[in-house]
This record gives C-alpha cells, sequence and structure tokens, in this order.
C-alpha cells in the first residue's frame, strides 16, 4: 500500500517476487478476477532493446496508441524480446476491509455448481479460489472486498449461495495465492508444475480429469486459470501420461496445459509447451526485436 490508500493489485504467487519476474512470466493469482493480471495493469514501460537501443511506450495515463503494444509483447515473453528497466501500473484503492467464505466440496459437480452459483450472483467477488487435494475432493474460496457495510451484505449473500457448511474469516485460506507445488514438502526433489487454462463452463470437466490423474490443483476458478503439481518422483511415463491427457482436456475446453516447471528427465522427454497457434508470428517478432537471438536464447515457445 502507497500513499493515498492505492495499491498494485499483483498477487505474490510465489514468495520473494520481484516485479520484473512478475512481468517476465506474467504470473497472476486470486485476484485477476476483478483487476486482472499485470498484463492488464501496466500502463506504460521502459525497455532496453538487444541492440542497446531505450525504447517507451505507454504513460503514466491510460490512453490508446498506435503501432505495436510493447508493454504486452514483453509480459510473459521471459525475457527473450527486451529487458524492461522501469514499468508504469494503473492503481486500486485499498478495501476498507476483506472477507472469505470458504466451503468444502466433494467432487467435480458441487464444485462446478458453487463456482457458478458466485460467479452469476450479484455479489461482485474479488477472487474464486479452487483448492483440490490429490486425494479429490476440495474447497472453493471467495473473497469479498471493499466497504464494510457493502462487503458484510454482499458475504450474507455468498453464504446463502454456498450453503450451511460455508464458512468466513478475515484470513485468508491457507497458503493463499500460493501455487500448489510451493507448499508440497519433498527435500529438494522438484515437483512437475502445470498451468492449466480453460472456459469457465469446463471447471467440473477438469477436476474430473484432476481426480483421474491424482494431480493436485490450486488457482482461480472464476477466470478459468489453474495450477497442478505431480509429485516429485513420478515416473517420466506416467508424468508424459498425465500431461498428454489434462491437455486433451483442457484443449477441448479453449485452453492449453504447460509444463511451467520439471526435473530435467521431465523436460526433456515431455512437450512442454504443447500446440501453439501462431508460432510463425511469435517468430517474425522476435526476429524483429532480437534478431540475433541475444536474449534469452531458446527460453521461450518454439525455442524462441
Amino acid at each position: 500500500m502507497g500513499r493515498g490508500g492505492q495499491r498494485l493489485a499483483l498477487d505474490e504467487a510465489v514468495p520473494g517476487s520481484t516485479i520484473g519476474g512478475i512481468l517476465g512470466t506474467n504470473t497472476s493469482g486470486a485476484r485477476r478476477v476483478t483487476t486482472g493480471t499485470a498484463r492488464d495493469l501496466m500502463i506504460g514501460v521502459t525497455v532496453v532493446r538487444a541492440d542497446g537501443v531505450v525504447a517507451k511506450a505507454g504513460g503514466r495515463v491510460v490512453k490508446n496508441v498506435a503501432g505495436y503494444d510493447i508493454g504486452k509483447l514483453v509480459i510473459g515473453s521471459l525475457g527473450t524480446l527486451a529487458v524492461v528497466t522501469e514499468a508504469v501500473f494503473r492503481l486500486h484503492p485499498v478495501p476498507e476491509t476483506r472477507r472469505w467464505v470458504s466451503v468444502p466440496v466433494s467432487d467435480p459437480e458441487a464444485a462446478q455448481q458453487a463456482v457458478q452459483a458466485v460467479l452469476h450472483s450479484q455479489a461482485v467477488p474479488g477472487a474464486i479460489e479452487i483448492e483440490w487435494p490429490a486425494e479429490g475432493g476440495g474447497a472453493v474460496h471467495v473473497l469479498l472486498e471493499g466497504r464494510e457495510d457493502g462487503v458484510a451484505g454482499r458475504t450474507a449473500t455468498v453464504r446463502r449461495l454456498l450453503g450451511e457448511t460455508s464458512t468466513e474469516s478475515a484470513d485468508p485460506p491457507a497458503d493463499g495465492a500460493a501455487y500448489p507445488w510451493n507448499v508440497t514438502v519433498h527435500g529438494d526433489q522438484r515437483s512437475t508444475a502445470l498451468k492449466l487454462t480453460f472456459a469457465l463452463s469446463g471447471l467440473g470437466e477438469v477436476l474430473g480429469e484432476v481426480d483421474a490423474t491424482g494431480v493436485r490443483l490450486r488457482g482461480s476458478a472464476g477466470a478459468g486459470v489453474t495450477y497442478a503439481a505431480i509429485d516429485p518422483g513420478t515416473p517420466v511415463d506416467a508424468v508424459r501420461d498425465t500431461v498428454d491427457r489434462l491437455r486433451q482436456v483442457c484443449t477441448r475446453l479453449g485452453g492449453s496445459t504447460v509444463v511451467v516447471d520439471a526435473p530435467a528427465a521431465v523436460k526433456a522427454a515431455v512437450d512442454v509447451w504443447g500446440p501453439i497457434p501462431a508460432l510463425d508470428l511469435m517468430r517474425r517478432v522476435k526476429a524483429q526485436f532480437d534478431p540475433d537471438h541475444r536474449l534469452a536464447p531458446g527460453r521461450f515457445v518454439g525455442g524462441i
């Protein structure tokens, strides 16, 4: 929170994240339902190109510009197009109060119904999170922020929608917006970390496949962006089968499944990106910004 009661509404999904790291990876957390991601919040950027030229785009106010939208290009590009040295963001007021309403859900259908009930209500949630452990069943968490009187009324509405088993608290659920692989202790071994995106109407179908594959899942049920973890030590063939199964269902639902981190053996054996539309266009953009491939060579999709 800064002066004037304003805040930069970005979640620290990875503990210790920097602004540069969030921009480079376009990570997001629970609040993307209402405030969007870094790509939505940034209105101005200064970058250094591969040839050393300093370039600026946008400004300190929201406005339309012609040509490349440099900010949207560099966010999520993993440092392959330019080095971001300065960013200007749209801010949001700090809410007077916040409440979390949580409800246990026993199966994918119950989770789908709970999320849809809140989405189609007048409660205006700040976040709708799904928590789904490997053993199946989980919880839906709804964040409500704003003025004290308004939050009280909206909290009551959400609790009526979610039923008698719902609870409320001023504190966020355990581990907050953390990714599922951040909260799993397996010594120095690494989980295979996945990002799953899909149409909101497909949450139940995705959770059904998650149940069948036995992975842990957490993320924004209100935005159709979730994250899953496959335990360290899982045989590579089993990891590949799990990724393929989840990718099929997410692709059918208009999304994707990307391996964002994994042991070296998994990365060597599994297609980490999956089908990539417009890959030729991405390569042409890379050729314009960094023709000599000096910046993070091979780090992005398609070896960009």
